[in-house]
């Protein structure tokens, strides 16, 4: 299923610091929209976007939907919605399990 993507986005003044550099938010009906910026340093750890292990056949975070990354090799974004109820859970679930994708990865590259 789509949904309409927003024009109008507000930034997110709290975010995980280790993965995220800028974020910004927004509603569409009963959805939330993010567009969330990763730092240069976790780009520079996982700089393709298949390596993050998001798709539209993600499982983890289970409630992400309609995943973009399209701008993520060039900008480091990834843009996603979810469902309004659970906008905050999800974004720290994001945030944990890309911490997560980033230590496995620093794992493989020093074996």
């Amino acid at each position: 299923m789509s949904y309409q993507y927003p024009e109008n986005f507000e930034a997110i003044e709290y975010l995980d610091v280790d993965i995220w550099d800028r974020g910004y938010v927004a509603n569409s009906h009963d959805k939330v929209w993010f567009e969330l910026y990763v730092t240069s340093d976790f780009h520079g750890d996982l700089p393709k976007a298949e390596r993050l292990g998001l798709d539209e056949r993600t499982s983890m975070p289970a409630l992400v939907e309609n995943v973009i990354l399209d701008h993520y090799e060039d900008e480091g974004q990834i843009s996603f919605c979810v469902d309004a109820r659970h906008s905050d859970e999800v974004a720290q679930d994001l945030t944990r399990y890309l911490q997560l994708r980033r230590s496995n990865n620093e794992k493989l590259n020093c074996v």
